[in-house]
């Protein structure tokens, strides 16, 4: 093969993955700025509602857990409506935007779920997260999270569901 070929394909594959590349930053900005979002919403009042959502770890499935399932399926399931004055709630406000996360194509068994809603019906933001709180699902997106959402939810919720 002629160099000049080669340096020619060695382009075109390169601008066919630089939109994909972009597209990666920009859903990375829009998912950081929808946990921004939802810290102020929560430190506002415009988020009205804090729904957490569990299905014990111990209880084994014959299929995995998605956020749908999740949601019609949970075993527990604790709701916060008095946002204002709730001190987990302002706790969890200062956690949620130092969540970190990365995006991935795992499809994990999720066992916890947190659905933040405003005034509308369904929720401005979902997130879900496996027994280890290092793998979920935020929207419909698969992510790698930090544990400290995990975190906040065991030493904050799990206590409610013993």
């Amino acid at each position: 093969m002629k160099p000049i070929t080669l340096l020619f394909l060695l382009s075109l594959a390169l601008l066919q993955d630089a939109p994909a590349q972009e597209a990666t930053n920009t859903e990375r900005s829009i998912t950081l700025e929808e946990l921004q979002t939802v810290s102020k919403g929560l430190t506002n009042g415009t988020i009205k509602r804090v729904e957490i959502l569990y299905f014990p770890t111990n209880i084994l499935t014959y299929t995995r857990i998605t956020s749908a399932w999740l949601q019609i399926n949970f075993y527990y399931k604790l709701v916060i409506a008095d946002i204002p004055t709730s001190q987990k709630i302002q706790s969890l406000a200062k956690v949620i935007p130092k969540i970190r996360l990365t995006k991935s194509s795992w499809k994990p068994e999720l066992r916890w779920g947190c659905l933040f809603y405003g005034s509308r019906a369904r929720p401005e933001l979902t997130i879900f997260l496996d027994r280890t709180g290092t793998n979920g699902v935020m929207g419909s997106q698969s992510f790698m999270f930090d544990d400290q959402l995990h975190r906040w939810l065991i030493s904050n919720v799990a206590d409610c569901f013993q």
